[in-house]
């Protein structure tokens, strides 16, 4: 490794030719220039170089080469991996990208609330079977929504949610009154804000207090009439536990746009669950998903050398 000036960032994501192009460009306008790393073996060998770097999913390794880092980016929601943060250095702050994303989540979550609701899956069977069947469907007025975490996300669902006449409750870490739904639980009165509910929408982040937090004892909580939905992180949820009660119809339905492992093994037994929509991750990619990427990059990398914090710090504390 040769000695870099630390006027250069450093980008461990797979971009193609053009978004390169527009990373360089972008950052010769601020004096500084990007150097492109390919894969965890490179990030590694290259961690002593890195002052501000840009990374997609964080990989799992020892960072205390990286003695220099002043600003570790993500480019997503997603921080989960990083923890418990080895060997990072306390000098390193760490932002994650929040805001791009969060309506097409709500947007989502709105199309697989009625998927669900108006048994798409049937119709799109039917269709490719060439047979007509009627089938009643019911609205979504009137129904109960709980949403597992306010954040972000949340607060977008809660409103569009309330319009389709659907009554919200949130859970959420804060003892705070949360506005914009009819209740406002915290974690510790869970089992109670799930019970009756008719949609339960997981969009909290992965910590160490939420992995597995919707397991087989939550899940027995439910109506058998209730749908689950999850947008956050596959590690939220058991899947495991989750298709047992679909399979044995406990659970009328579920639609899941993450997974523990990705992408989902071909030979997973979700694929085929009775009553289960699964789409790829999708949730929040954007078409100028890349081009918002790189202006909250250059953004936070700007912040950081002027002595400020990033725009979406992450707290160590919290996870996220």
């Amino acid at each position: 490794m040769g000695e870099l000036p630390p006027d250069v960032v450093h980008v461990a994501l797979e971009v193609d030719a053009a978004t390169r192009g527009k990373f360089d460009r972008a950052f010769a306008a601020h004096g500084l220039a990007v150097r492109f790393l390919q894969g965890s073996a490179e990030l590694r060998e290259h961690l002593a170089d890195c002052r501000y770097l840009l990374i997609g999913r964080p990989p799992r390794l020892d960072w205390s080469p990286a003695r220099e880092l002043r600003l570790l980016q993500v480019a997503g929601t997603g921080v989960d991996p990083l923890f418990p943060a080895l060997g990072l250095v306390d000098t390193a702050l760490i932002a994650n990208l929040r805001g791009p994303h969060l309506d097409s989540v709500r947007d989502h979550v709105l199309a697989l609330l009625l998927a669900t609701a108006r048994n798409l899956p049937q119709s799109l069977a039917q269709q490719g079977q060439r047979r007509w069947h009627s089938f009643p469907s019911a609205p979504l007025t009137g129904k109960v929504l709980t949403l597992l975490g306010y954040g972000g996300i949340g607060r977008r669902i809660a409103p569009v949610a309330r319009a389709l006449g659907m009554s919200v409750r949130a859970v959420r870490r804060s003892t705070n009154i949360a506005s914009g739904v009819d209740e406002c639980y915290t974690f510790d009165r869970l089992a109670e804000a799930v019970g009756g509910a008719d949609y339960v929408v997981l969009c909290l982040p992965l910590t160490s207090a939420t992995r597995r937090l919707v397991d087989q004892q939550l899940l027995a909580r439910l109506s058998s009439r209730a749908v689950v939905i999850n947008v956050s992180r596959g590690g939220v949820l058991d899947e495991a536990a989750l298709e047992r009660a679909l399979r044995s119809g406990e659970l009328a339905g579920a639609a899941l746009d993450v997974f523990e492992d990705e992408p989902l093994d071909p030979e997973s037994t979700l694929w085929d669950c009775p009553g289960l929509i699964v789409t790829p991750h999708v949730g929040g990619f954007i078409p100028d998903y890349f081009d918002r990427v790189l202006d909250g990059f250059v953004e936070n990398v700007g912040r950081v050398r002027r002595g400020h914090v990033p725009e979406s710090m992450v707290s160590r504390e919290h996870e996220y």
